[in-house]
């Protein structure tokens, strides 16, 4: 059985779905999918039709994460507005409770580039804590810092430049 904070946040998690049209998206790859010819691999197929070769599904660009209530409130609010800022960025937010050590596992597993962590410190004081988990271009992973809310768009940008 799902806590209220769980619930919350799968809730929360479902209808950023629906706002940022992942159904339809995922409905128009199936129907491509399924229209492509069943020979060859699904690059082949698509080039086969004409349309664009189907990729494997990129990694997230950033995994958010929190722990408490609080925190949890604070990185909803947090994760839409960047989506709404930045839609070329694949974020996963992390619904599912736990401590942060489990959290930062399935961080590292995702792929995601950067884990934003959002505990009751953080939500009280308005930041977040913005940790690069990949190398970047010159070869270093860079230092986790915590940064205001307000400034989360431009700490990303500078973490995640080519």
């Amino acid at each position: 059985m799902l806590t209220h904070e769980e619930l919350e946040g799968v809730i929360a998690h479902e209808l950023s779905h629906i706002k940022h049209r992942d159904i339809l998206i995922s409905t128009i790859a199936a129907v491509v999918a399924h229209l492509a010819p069943s020979k060859g691999t699904g690059a082949e197929a698509a080039a086969v039709q004409g349309a664009a070769p189907v990729s494997a599904e990129r990694p997230a660009d950033i995994y958010a994460m929190s722990v408490g209530q609080g925190a949890h409130r604070a990185a909803l609010a947090a994760v839409e507005a960047l989506r709404d800022a930045s839609p070329q960025l694949k974020v996963i937010q992390h619904a599912g409770g736990g401590s942060f050590k489990s959290q930062m596992k399935k961080a590292d597993k995702s792929g995601a580039r950067v884990a934003l962590i959002w505990g009751e410190d953080e939500a009280a004081s308005g930041s977040v804590t913005v940790r690069p988990l990949r190398e970047g271009a010159g070869g270093e992973r860079g230092e986790q810092r915590t940064v205001p809310v307000s400034e989360l768009q431009a700490a990303l940008d500078a973490v995640l430049a080519p």
